[in-house]
């Protein structure tokens, strides 16, 4: 979601990360719960930045600074970078969501 070219939700993905690490940080005592949860703030540490600032941002720059009207020399190149950063990024991110709901799974079997 962009508002004139800047993101309104920003925060989210970094929040994530955070929380994430925060989750870790309380489950310490389950070392199966914690090595799963750190896991997880990796992929999303990986996703955001690491993957969004490699692949996703530089075509968003290119696309947001071109001409209106006209397309970019590259923007084939610059459009498949955008898919591809986008498709990591997804896995990644189901891949968090995978491995923080197995950790759940797991523990709620000890109950």
């Amino acid at each position: 979601m962009f508002n004139g070219g800047r993101p309104i939700l920003a925060f989210l993905e970094p929040a994530a990360i955070v929380a994430t690490l925060g989750l870790a940080f309380l489950l310490r005592k389950d070392r199966r719960a914690l090595w799963l949860t750190v896991a997880a703030g990796i992929a999303l540490w990986l996703a955001f930045p690491l993957v969004f600032f490699w692949l996703v941002a530089p075509a968003n720059e290119v696309f947001l600074t071109a001409a209106a009207g006209s397309t970019p020399a590259d923007w084939m190149e610059m459009r498949a970078r955008w898919e591809t950063g986008h498709s990591i990024r997804f896995l990644l991110q189901f891949g968090t969501l995978s491995v923080l709901v197995l950790s759940l799974m797991l523990d709620m079997r000890k109950v």
